[in-house]
């Protein structure tokens, strides 16, 4: 076990300038700050110095976007919807229906809603993978700084039994643990290797390319009520359009009575209507069930953070007060190293966290229609 072992020193979070969202007023009333990649980006602070042959985050999403197979299958689905859409238009000017204008409305937005899902996927999955990388990087150094106790203690009990203050079958303890350790930072480091070669094989980078990391920090919370998803809910092209089918299919079941027509052809637009009735009852249930619970985990992602938060404040208050008791000679070395071992563990927790959140609050966001967006500008 080597004592030259290089110590990782804790990087206290930098402070940012607020940036709030609010969202919603009685009324229907919103506003909406623009949600993009760099409201991220200007809510992190870098500690990877990028090189000429690097690329940040703005670099690997846009990369992602144009190199997903998925979403250029979505993009020519959706220039087929198009073209069909055109065509229902064209063949519609005969007969005039309104249900058919309908339905093929409905095609084309849900085409046009399958390509802004497809894309926003790609560019969550791809900052998961980017803040996995910042994790599991973290995670590392935390391991290095457990191997590192570990070994000092397996030197203690080993001086200890050799004065007889320590028995052999407690230094195989101290050594199991030991090797535990070293065996979880090798895990680490495997998974951080397997972790670059996916992101890397995703965006087609070459051995000399550099991704730079950067270590988020805690972002001023994005607030929005729940009557606010509740409208937001209730309230979208998908609904209208439904809407709009049972409102033409009952006026169509209308017009059949009053024209005498048979009884089949009447009960045919009787189920024509129940039908517009049920799609539009599911698609509600759907939407609130969506909102509602992009809503819950955002909120349960925040008080996450902030309990994170709290933790590694614990943390670095009882690592002040340790190193100050080491200095004064009242607790080992050992000690000392332990506290700082705790102190890195409620930092990756926090870092755990705020990626967390981010996850959680662009998810939400989509739901809201909110455009991501790539700009560093």
């Amino acid at each position: 076990m080597s004592n030259n072992m290089k110590a990782i020193r804790h990087k206290y979070f930098l402070k940012i300038k607020k940036r709030g969202i609010t969202v919603g007023e009685k009324g229907m009333k919103r506003t909406f700050l623009l949600f993009s990649v760099s409201f991220i980006l200007l809510i992190f602070s870098v500690f990877a110095v990028a090189s000429e042959n690097a690329v940040g985050l703005d670099e690997i999403v846009a990369l992602a976007l144009e190199k997903n197979i998925d979403l250029k299958l979505a993009e020519l689905s959706l220039e087929e919807a198009k073209v069909e859409y055109r065509k229902a238009q064209l063949n519609n000017l005969l007969t005039n229906s309104r249900l058919v204008e309908l339905q093929s409305e409905l095609y084309l937005v849900q085409a046009e809603e399958n390509y802004k899902n497809t894309k926003n996927a790609v560019i969550l999955d791809i900052i998961n993978n980017y803040l996995r990388l910042i994790s599991l990087k973290q995670q590392i150094e935390t391991a290095e700084k457990e191997v590192e106790l570990e070994g000092n203690r397996v030197e203690e009990v080993e001086a200890q039994v050799k004065l007889g203050y320590k028995s052999s079958l407690e230094l195989f303890t101290q050594e199991s643990s030991y090797q535990a350790a070293v065996n979880a930072l090798e895990k680490l480091k495997g998974d951080l290797e397997q972790s670059n070669r996916e992101i890397r094989y995703k965006l087609a980078l070459d051995a000399g390319t550099e991704i730079v990391l950067i270590e988020p920090v805690k972002p001023e919370i994005w607030t929005v009520s729940e009557e606010d998803i509740s409208l937001a809910a209730s309230s979208n092209t998908v609904l209208d359009i439904r809407e709009q089918q049972v409102e033409v299919a009952r006026g169509e079941l209308e017009r059949a009575r009053i024209a005498g027509l048979a009884e089949l052809e009447i009960r045919k637009k009787e189920l024509a209507l129940a039908k517009a009735e049920l799609e539009l009852e599911k698609e509600r249930q759907n939407q609130e069930m969506k909102f509602n619970n992009a809503y819950h985990q955002y909120n349960q992602a925040v008080k996450n953070m902030n309990m994170a938060e709290n933790s590694l404040l614990q943390a670095e208050e009882h690592y002040k007060i340790i190193k100050e008791q080491n200095e004064a000679g009242f607790v080992s070395n050992n000690d000392l190293l332990a506290s700082e071992l705790s102190l890195y563990k409620a930092r990756d927790m926090f870092t755990g966290a705020i990626a967390d959140y981010y996850t959680a609050l662009i998810q939400l966001q989509q739901l809201l229609g909110m455009e991501l967006e790539v700009d560093l500008r």
